[in-house]
């Protein structure tokens, strides 16, 4: 995978479509990241995002916290980890193997770690799994 990125930086076709580079030195391509580099990772964060919605809106319902504000976004702030821990990894990556590696060999993973990780902390790991989006949460009554 790496080989094909890279021959297709170094062709000169110019602009390529689901390819981001960053020419920071000199107009030189210092990074690069596909469309799913950046795709994935944000659908993962806007599910946690709503997850976290969710259980506002059932806390929001049922009793808030005693300073009267709902819970904090627990998931999304855990994806958010997850990203930046998958960012620093990708850093390092290439001292482990000099061929270049995908991006989302470490985001998505770090990622899922992160909130499935909290899921199984809290004991919702269930309730994650199951999670819809599409369906409004039932509010008691």
């Amino acid at each position: 995978m790496g080989a094909v990125a890279m021959s297709r930086i170094g062709g000169g076709l110019g602009w390529q479509p689901g390819l981001f580079e960053v020419r920071a030195v000199s107009g030189r391509v210092t990074d690069i990241l596909g469309l799913g580099d950046a795709v994935f990772p944000a659908l993962l964060a806007a599910l946690a995002a709503r997850f976290d919605a969710r259980e506002e809106k059932g806390a929001a319902a049922q009793e808030l916290g005693e300073d009267g504000t709902s819970p904090p976004p627990y998931y999304m702030g855990a994806s958010l980890a997850g990203f930046a821990a998958g960012c620093s990894v990708c850093e390092f990556a290439p001292g482990i193997d000099t061929s270049g590696l995908p991006a989302l060999l470490f985001l998505v993973p770090g990622m899922l770690l992160a909130v499935f990780g909290l899921a199984l902390a809290r004991g919702e790991l269930a309730d994650l799994w199951e999670f819809d989006p599409a369906n409004k949460p039932e509010l008691p009554e």
